[in-house]
Formats: structure tokens, C-alpha cells, sequence
């Protein structure tokens, strides 16, 4: 679930040491549908009609689900999900932006659509796809992983496919690793660029369970040794 609370200020990626990905194919394992719920007479439903509408909606669902298998290394035996369809609804309710029910049905704000004050409400849109889309298709450890390392990674593969949110925090910042969202995500990169396809190797572990104890597996460092190094080398990172 999206909220403005998840969102600080502008997370710096060091984008220099993180490899960026481009994934421009489209994803012809899943059907994608697009609803707009969001009446014309509100300024967000207009705004969605006009600036983004269900073909460009479309083209995103499929682009960021071709993005998020790459990124998180599923190239066969994915998540049984076959139908996957998103919602414009006109208010979300709990100051909610977007989120995911029932497995694979993604739902957007279209009054926060509307109220969006960024430079490019398409790329907004495209970003909570990704992160939406993520949830959709990531291995949640049977139900054991934390909303703080769902949303987290969700998040890291949004700034992998460069729809950073404008309000993240910067590269280094947070108080303990399990914040969630922009503040795991820049903890997981720290993770990705000390340990090569660090979040794939463990979404692949996160399909038969969780435990912290995945952190110490894969890295050899316990997940509070990896915060401390995290925030020792960049908790001053400006992003300059």
C-alpha cells in the first residue's frame, strides 16, 4: 500500500555503481485489463483519460512485469498468476496512493492522479506500476516475508527501471533497515552492489519461506551487520 507517510525526501541513487536496467519488451505471459473507475466529471479521472489512459496503462503492465522477472531472476516457475488487472478508482481510502489485493488486481488513486504536482504524471503513474507490478509477482516466503522487505523491493525494482518517486530519501538515510519502501529499498542496494544479484538470489530463497537469517546466508553478514557497514559508508551520502 502507497501512502504519501512512505515518501520523504529525494532518494540519491548512486547511480554511477548501480547498473540500471532497460527492459523495453513487452510480456505476453500474463493478460493484462485496465478499468477506469475514475469519472471524467473529477479532475483526477480526466486527467487519467487524457494524460495517461488505458493503452499507455496497458503498455506499462506489460513492460514493468518483463522488468520485474528480469530483475529479480524468474525465468520459469514464477508465481501462478496468469490474470493480472488494474483499477483507477476515483479515492482509495486511508490517504492510500495504490496498492494490491487479491494477489494480482492493482489499484491507483485516481485523486491522487489528479492532485499530482510533479513534472510528469506519466512517469509517477509508470512507478507505482512497477512497484504494484513487483507485488504482483515477487515471492512473499509463503506469507512470511515483512511488508518492510515486500514494499523494499518492490521500491529497488521501481529505481531499477528508473521511476524513482520524487520524494525518496536519500541514498545512506533511515533508522533501522525494516522502514520499508524508499529506506529498505537504498538498504538493499547497499546489499545488490556488495553481493551481485543479491535481491534475485533472495527472492529465489523467498519462495519456500523468510527469516532474516537469509541475509547472513547469502552475504555472510548478519542484516544488522550489513545496516551498520550501510550507514557507515553512506549515511552522509549526498548524492554529489
Amino acid at each position: 500500500m502507497l501512502t504519501p507517510n512512505h515518501h520523504h525526501s529525494r532518494l540519491l541513487l548512486p547511480l554511477s555503481l548501480l547498473l540500471l536496467v532497460t527492459i523495453p519488451t513487452t510480456c505476453d505471459a500474463y493478460n493484462f485489463s485496465v478499468t477506469n473507475k475514475a469519472p471524467v466529471t473529477t479532475i483526477g479521472g480526466l486527467r487519467y483519460a487524457i494524460e495517461i489512459g488505458e493503452r499507455y496503462s496497458k503498455i506499462v503492465m506489460s513492460h514493468s512485469a518483463s522488468t520485474v522477472l528480469h530483475v529479480l531472476g524468474v525465468h520459469d516457475g514464477g508465481k501462478p498468476v496468469k490474470d493480472i488487472s488494474l483499477t483507477i478508482e476515483e479515492d482509495l481510502g486511508e490517504g492510500r496512493w495504490a496498492y494490491v489485493s487479491d494477489i494480482s488486481n492493482i489499484h491507483v488513486s485516481g485523486s491522487y492522479i489528479g492532485s499530482y504536482k510533479g513534472r510528469d504524471v506519466k512517469k509517477e503513474f509508470a512507478g507505482l506500476i512497477y512497484h504494484c507490478m513487483t507485488l504482483v509477482l515477487q515471492w512473499n516466503g509463503n506469507g512470511q516475508a515483512p511488508a518492510w522487505l515486500l514494499t523494499g523491493i518492490a521500491d529497488f525494482v521501481r529505481a531499477r527501471a528508473h521511476y524513482p518517486g520524487d520524494n525518496w530519501v536519500n541514498f545512506g538515510k533511515g533508522d533501522k533497515w525494516d522502514q520499508g519502501y524508499d529506506v529498505t529499498t537504498g538498504f538493499l542496494i547497499y546489499c545488490e552492489l556488495q553481493h551481485r544479484r543479491f535481491v534475485a538470489k533472495l527472492n529465489k530463497k523467498m519462495k519456500y519461506g523468510y527469516n532474516d537469517g537469509l541475509f547472513l546466508e547469502l552475504t555472510g553478514k548478519s542484516i544488522a551487520q550489513l545496516w551498520s557497514d550501510y550507514k557507515s559508508t553512506y549515511g552522509n551520502f549526498s548524492g554529489q
